[in-house]
């Protein structure tokens, strides 16, 4: 499911907002929407989404996803990594060593997008994040030469 649109993201929020659920987007790293338009993730942020990264994509051999995820990251827009194993054998588990380098990155916050909100999830407890920074490029100031 690597292609969504906005309209069927938003039908599907309506959709869990009238059942009481907030959502928790998954594998966010690999939706082409939010390249192309990373806005839409600080839209999503403020109607209580949170969001959801494979440790198999942190630090990544994939370049362009690596970078994007460390932009994730760093812009605070990962509340969660868990693994997409589907048995030992195929696609482990690489949480430890990612584990390392989020922390390197992040500090601290990593012991939330690692344990801590998962486990508020599993207790039904409000998770509270910081505001992510605003994907919009700041303005460059050029200098006149004389």
């Amino acid at each position: 499911a690597n292609y969504v649109n906005k309209e069927s993201l938003y039908e599907y929020l309506y959709n869990f907002e009238l059942k009481n659920y907030r959502m928790i987007l998954a594998h966010v790293e690999r939706y082409e929407l939010f390249r192309e338009k990373p806005e839409l993730l600080m839209e999503l942020y403020h109607k209580g989404v949170l969001f959801q990264v494979n440790s198999r994509s942190v630090s990544s051999r994939d370049r362009r996803m690596s970078k994007w995820v460390d932009r994730l990251l760093k812009k605070g827009y990962v509340h969660f990594i868990s693994t997409d194993a589907h048995s030992l054998g195929q696609r482990k588990p690489a949480m430890k060593d990612k584990y390392r380098y989020i922390e390197n990155l992040l500090g601290r916050r990593a012991d939330d997008i690692y344990c801590n909100n998962g486990l508020k999830v599993i207790h039904n407890e409000e998770i509270y994040t910081e505001e992510p920074e605003d994907f919009r490029r700041q303005p460059f100031l050029f200098k006149r030469r004389t």
